[in-house]
């Protein structure tokens, strides 16, 4: 299994990972995080947070926008 798709896995799961410095952080719900899957992502680590950091690269966060006014609920396509 590569890592994108282990990642892909974790995310079935609702296990989330973000970095915060040098830190892999994560989000799991009650149980989900098992002692083979803890073992699994200190293994891979390394690639993980690079994959991580390189798909924040390329889609940046949500940004807030101003609420002085009203809003658009949809794009509008012509």
């Amino acid at each position: 299994m590569t890592t994108a798709e282990f990642l892909s896995s974790l995310r079935t799961q609702d296990i989330q990972l973000w970095v915060e410095g040098e830190k892999l952080c994560y989000s799991a719900p009650p149980g989900a995080l098992t002692p083979e899957l803890a073992g699994e992502l200190r293994k891979r680590k390394a690639e993980i947070m690079g994959l991580l950091r390189e798909a924040s690269d390329i889609a940046p966060g949500i940004l807030p926008v101003s609420r002085d006014s009203d809003l658009p609920l949809s794009f509008e396509c012509r």
